[in-house]
């Protein structure tokens, strides 16, 4: 399995990579407006998701979510066999049990109201829980059962940058995530949230994406961070090649936090923000870096600092 994307492939080809491969099973999650240095407006992107969906053979099979929008507007245009997953829909699942302690969901999948099977995974919340009954709707229309998946999603560490717990040093958890969309942003927050309960969450998002550093989504990240306790918002990565009306604003994004009754504070960089949180944090608490670049190298220099604060 491997993940499909719509941004171009190259500097010498802009066409979405996913249009180079030849896929017969696709898991359609949603379809957003993303990638504004790549794509007009929302249109835009469904084209080369129409595009996709039409590279699929007819006797292959597209497994898309009937409650998102786009991926259903794409879907029923599609020409090849269609499974619907997602709330109500004929592949559905319910969070059984979420153990914060140990950070794990115990879940249940569904097909046609039927169970298909019951699992555990580390990888937990709404969007992971229908990621994986997608991925359980893949993996039947393989003949793999219920209880070879239930082993695979036991001892599935996740991916890189989603969720990844780096260190916990003073018992303060850092988890690393490229969540950078306003929708990536609300769903990670509101995962973490079930993963670790009540336990302070911190979020430090930096504005880095050619999207993100624009102003096309600040009234959307306002609302993206409710989950969390404490918010840090960085400055955005360089602007210098947007027009200034066009840029997003990490000032005004605190402003509307703070309305919303969010406890947010922006800083300029990765030392400011590193040295606030070494300081602030408390044993317990959990600290969510959310950007698709390095950051600066925050997440080293944090480990350092809560590490020679709290001697471990």
């Amino acid at each position: 399995m491997i993940e499909g994307d719509e941004y171009d492939t190259a500097f010498f080809d802009k066409r979405p990579k996913f249009i180079h491969y030849r896929p017969r099973t696709t898991i359609l999650t949603s379809v957003e407006f993303d990638h504004a240095d790549i794509y007009r407006d929302l249109d835009h992107v469904k084209q080369s998701f129409r595009t996709l969906a039409g590279l699929i053979a007819e006797d292959g099979l597209l497994i898309a979510r009937r409650d998102d929008p786009g991926a259903r507007e794409i879907a029923e245009g599609a020409t090849c066999e269609v499974w619907w997953y997602g709330p109500g829909a004929t592949w559905d699942g319910r969070i059984d049990s979420v153990d914060t302690e140990r950070g794990t969901m115990d879940f249940t999948v569904l097909r046609d109201g039927a169970t298909v099977g019951a699992f555990t995974s580390l990888l937990v919340g709404e969007h992971n829980l229908y990621n994986q009954v997608a991925a359980t709707a893949a993996a039947v229309r393989q003949g793999i059962d219920a209880e070879a998946l239930a082993r695979g999603f036991a001892s599935f560490q996740g991916i890189k940058r989603r969720q990844e717990i780096l260190g916990e040093p003073g018992r303060v958890t850092v988890v690393d995530d490229f969540a950078h969309h306003p929708t990536a942003v609300r769903v990670t927050l509101d995962a973490l949230r079930q993963r670790f309960g009540g336990r302070r969450l911190w979020a430090v998002w930096e504005p880095r994406s050619a999207t993100s550093r624009r102003a096309t989504f600040q009234e959307a990240y306002a609302e993206a961070f409710d989950a969390a306790d404490q918010v840090i918002v960085a400055a955005p990565y360089d602007q210098s090649r947007i027009p200034e009306e066009e840029r997003f604003s990490s000032t005004r994004l605190v402003q509307d936090l703070t309305v919303r009754g969010v406890d947010a504070q922006t800083l300029a960089d990765a030392n400011q923000i590193a040295g606030a949180l070494a300081a602030a944090t408390q044993p317990h608490d959990v600290v969510a870096i959310l950007s698709n670049g390095g950051f600066g190298g925050l997440h080293r220099k944090l480990l350092d600092l809560l590490a020679a604060r709290f001697g471990s």
